[in-house]
């Protein structure tokens, strides 16, 4: 069985302190909430960004989940949930260890359900990863995503709490952040890298561009600057940094950045 921690909504994941076996192993909670837009702007993230690291150009793969069976070979019990009870669930989960919980809710209850986290005193604890589904389209409103990740008070970064991390990642690198979270070391497969390397400034190598492959559309961006070709040949080019909601196309105005985002998209598709 999968996980699919971003096919329809926001989620939430929570990964709780080590217990108290020599192998650090951590709880791992997954809260998805629905509509997406009101989960993006929802009052309870701002606390989040304020204690944690956002990821500022995020982007959304369908595909991304998370496979239950790499945690139940590692001990862990799988558990679904659904709200109002979600809440009341967690507050007794105080001493329990080695827990997979996949909660669906509506973004107004993330306030409830980080409070039942600190009322099982666990919130203090927690790794929390907050983020978004995405749509089928390229464009900003559809295939960028919200990204935060919160440290538990005993982890540090050279990074404050609050800082912003520009470098582009997508929902495929969940999976092994989450792996790496819970302290399996084993390989995930996939295209995607744990994010950790990235908040603890330890990353040697980190992707210039994140891609988007389907039948209508292949686009390209770093997070600043955004190539499409459409599948009839028609190329749209934006400046996000000055443009985000993408309204001012340049593709019909030559630049370096147009042509390097042209040649890397066609290699991604292993043309020469």
């Amino acid at each position: 069985m999968n996980i699919r921690i971003l096919s329809l909504s926001l989620t939430l994941l929570v990964l709780l302190g080590p217990d108290a076996l020599a192998c650090r192993r951590h709880n791992i909670v997954i809260i998805t909430a629905t509509p997406t837009q009101e989960a993006a702007t929802n009052g309870d993230t701002d606390k989040l960004r304020a204690e944690g690291y956002t990821f500022s150009h995020c982007y959304f793969q369908p595909d991304a989940a998370i496979s239950s069976s790499r945690f139940t070979r590692h001990r862990y019990t799988v558990i679904n949930l659904t709200q109002p009870e979600a809440a009341d669930v967690i507050r007794t989960m105080t001493d329990k260890k080695r827990l997979l919980i996949a909660v669906q809710t509506h973004p107004d209850d993330l306030g409830d359900l980080v409070s039942a986290l600190r009322s099982a005193g666990l919130y203090d604890k927690a790794y929390l990863l907050y983020t978004a589904p995405g749509g089928d389209t390229p464009y900003e409103e559809s295939w960028h995503i919200p990204l935060i990740i919160k440290l538990p008070s005993s982890k540090h970064s050279t990074l404050p709490p609050g800082s912003l991390i520009a470098d582009p990642v997508t929902s495929d690198d969940l999976a092994p952040t989450i792996a790496r979270m819970a302290g399996i070391k084993e390989n995930v497969t996939g295209q995607g890298q744990s994010m950790l390397p990235l908040i603890r400034r330890k990353a040697k190598a980190w992707r210039h561009f994140v891609f988007f492959d389907s039948p209508r559309y292949h686009a390209i961006t770093d997070g600043r600057l955004k190539y499409i070709l459409h599948a009839d040949g028609t190329e749209e080019f934006y400046n996000l940094l000055v443009d985000p909601f993408e309204t001012q196309n340049r593709a019909h105005i030559k630049s370096i950045a147009l042509t390097e985002m042209r040649r890397s998209l066609t290699r991604h598709h292993g043309r020469p």
